[in-house]
């Protein structure tokens, strides 16, 4: 509110109509009075710690909106007074909108360990509901590319929502800090460190249970990443049960692209269980529900594929169908997907007995994931090089690579590929 916007008679007649703009309206005397008066602004100052209770009521000016898939309601009152409301609450939706992409990018073009300094050093910025969710979608945007990163930013939430944090605080920030929280363990499972990841998702457990959230989208996001990590470790069983529970929840909720992603995840559970008749299935039939926007799950979805067919046995399918779309990744323009193409044609060459090729797929891959700071797939494909390297019979340093593998992967407690790497160092002597 600029200096001379003042209050008018419309302002306080529109605030009797509707509890929300009573709360706008108080907010722009909030600002207008401290924007005029040196005192009344250094009386707000000192009053902050009472500030996140007085904006609670003035920040959250609940806005609904469809949920995706739903169809429109056709009771809706198409009156012009009700169409003008509803024109209004929509316009104060793009505007808050507008404002936290605009204080995300502010906060981005920060050094990382400014971000939460100037989160709390600020009067009334960066605590709105629509940047945390801002922030956890920028969190699974660079995920693939940069976990590190990805961490840094979804660590900001719970500085977003402090003045929520109150035990009466609204259920939607609880949502809100639980799928922040399980975000920031797939980070850590992604950037390589299984513990800490497991260790993120006992304390969120543990929340979860003292103060329980209502949310079906949020249960199911929160089930599904902690799949990702069970599948890391192996516990097969386990990331079955999540993926389970997190496709009904998506379900329910309408959400059909959560829906997706949890059966493609399932159909990576059963493949990496060694079950790749029945992982192919689950990826076939999760193809059919994804539609072309959905690029990344279209991409999780052919590669469960590939998979699956080279384990059967079935290389020259598998090699038709990564050709058939290799427009399909080179249009994703996403470093982690083109990795992932090279280790698939990697895996096939070494099918159809092309070692040479083989070997430089898995070293291009395995030298890129490290690059990203993906560190437990470059151990992963460090296994698929050493195959590579043993089909053509260079021993030479294999040793070394092997043994260092069977270290990480004992400090990650990954059982099953501690054993395979063992089972590929006894070989060495036959």
């Amino acid at each position: 509110m600029s200096r001379h916007d003042h209050l008018r008679v419309e302002h306080f007649i529109e605030a009797l109509r509707r509890p929300e703009a009573a709360a706008t309206l108080a907010r722009r005397t909030l600002d207008h009075v401290i924007g005029l008066c040196p005192e009344c602004r250094r009386q707000w100052e000192q009053l902050r710690r009472l500030q996140p209770v007085y904006l609670t009521a003035l920040d959250e000016i609940e806005i609904s909106h469809p949920v995706e898939g739903e169809s429109a309601n056709d009771d809706l009152d198409t009156s012009p007074e009700a169409l003008a409301e509803r024109e209004k609450v929509t316009a104060e939706l793009r505007r808050l909108q507008r404002r936290a992409k605009e204080e995300l990018w502010a906060l981005l073009r920060l050094a990382p360990k400014q971000r939460v300094s100037k989160i709390r050093g600020a009067r009334r910025r960066y605590r709105s509901r629509q940047l945390a969710q801002m922030l956890i979608a920028e969190c699974r945007s660079q995920i693939h590319n940069s976990p590190a990163d990805a961490q840094s930013i979804v660590e900001l939430v719970p500085a977003v929502l402090r003045w929520t944090l109150a035990p009466s605080g609204p259920e939607w920030a609880r949502a809100l800090l639980a799928r922040a929280a399980a975000h920031r363990a797939n980070a850590l499972r992604v950037g390589g460190d299984l513990p800490a990841a497991e260790r993120a998702f006992i304390d969120l457990r543990a929340e979860l249970a003292a103060r329980p959230v209502g949310a079906p989208t949020a249960l199911a996001e929160i089930s599904a990443l902690e799949a990702s990590l069970r599948i890391g470790q192996r516990r097969f069983e386990e990331a079955e049960q999540l993926l389970v529970v997190a496709g009904l929840g998506f379900s329910l909720a309408g959400d059909r692209r959560g829906f997706a992603r949890a059966r493609i995840n399932l159909g990576n559970v059963l493949f990496s269980a060694e079950r790749p008749e029945e992982a192919l299935a689950v990826q076939e039939q999760a193809s059919k529900i994804l539609v072309d926007e959905w690029q990344l799950e279209t991409l999780a979805s052919i590669t469960g594929r590939v998979n699956a067919l080279g384990s059967l046995g079935r290389f020259t399918e598998a090699r038709h169908l990564l050709e058939l779309h290799l427009d399909t990744f080179e249009r994703s323009k996403d470093t982690f997907s083109a990795i992932v193409y090279r280790y698939l044609q990697g895996r096939v060459a070494l099918g159809i007995g092309d070692v040479q090729l083989a070997t430089e797929r898995f070293s291009t891959a395995r030298e890129m994931f490290i690059a990203l700071g993906r560190h437990y797939d470059a151990a992963l494909v460090s296994l698929d090089l050493a195959e590579a390297y043993r089909a053509a019979g260079k021993e030479q340093g294999l040793r070394r690579l092997l043994l260092d593998l069977v270290t990480d992967f004992r400090h990650r407690g990954v059982e099953s590929e501690t054993q395979r790497a063992l089972k590929l160092l006894s070989r060495l002597s036959e």
